[in-house]
């Protein structure tokens, strides 16, 4: 009787282990989301050395580089889930609109590989939030806030040029004046010219809204006022 009851034992925690979710650590550990963007042919240009990089023929605008869970010192939480693996059959119904406004712009990798490492490293971070705690959520719901979101739009009067640059202050008030808040900005020296190569928003965790990020987030802006800021064209 008792190795009869040793064996059922056994085969429930063996069930239970089975059906357990993975275990994700650090997960509420941070502030705000940050909503980050990359321009693809100034990406491509500081990247030309070390990777192949294509444009999708599709691509005219900002694409999508992730969702990351942040903090108000310009920590944050990474890699929440060592048991959890990307699965692409998982976001098959996405793919369309993955490869069009998230895609990979390095043509030696696979398609999948940014987005399994935007998942792994920040994705599983983010599962505190209903929905953002599958990867099928994480992908939908940030592909529909960047819709939402159309930053496209903050730029319009800002024009894609080899020649034309914009002050780091008309960068920013385009962006305040659009919406509501400044943007995180990243930039990169080529040729002489500061390229924007990121752009993110911070937004709640709640019901994503877009707000001012803490000064020390700003802080870490690699954007120099000290020279024009080039978006270079399609």
């Amino acid at each position: 009787m008792r190795c009869l009851l040793a064996v059922v034992a056994v085969a429930a925690l063996l069930a239970t282990a089975a059906s357990a979710k993975p275990v994700h650590v650090q997960a509420n550990t941070y502030d705000f989301l940050m909503m980050v963007y990359q321009w693809p042919p100034n990406v491509c240009a500081t990247e030309a050395t070390a990777h192949n990089c294509v444009i999708p023929a599709d691509s005219h605008l900002f694409t999508i580089h992730g969702l990351w869970p942040s903090r108000n010192d310009t920590t944050y939480p990474q890699s929440c889930c060592s048991s959890c693996s990307f699965n692409a059959t998982a976001v098959q119904d996405l793919l369309p609109q993955l490869n069009q406004y998230w895609p990979n712009l390095f043509a030696e990798e696979a398609a999948t590989d940014f987005w399994s490492h935007e998942y792994l490293k920040h994705g599983t971070c983010a599962t505190d939030v209903a929905s953002l705690d599958t990867e099928h959520s994480f992908f939908a719901t940030t592909l529909g806030l960047s819709r939402q979101l159309n930053v496209d739009a903050a730029f319009a009067k800002l024009k894609p040029s080899t020649t034309t640059g914009y002050s780091l202050a008309t960068v920013q008030a385009a962006i305040k004046a659009y919406f509501g808040a400044e943007g995180y900005l990243t930039c990169e020296t080529y040729k002489g010219q500061q390229l924007v190569t990121g752009f993110g928003l911070c937004v709640t965790k709640n019901n994503f809204a877009v707000f001012q990020c803490d000064p020390r987030v700003y802080g870490e802006n690699s954007c120099k006022s000290t020279s024009d800021l080039f978006f270079l064209p399609f």
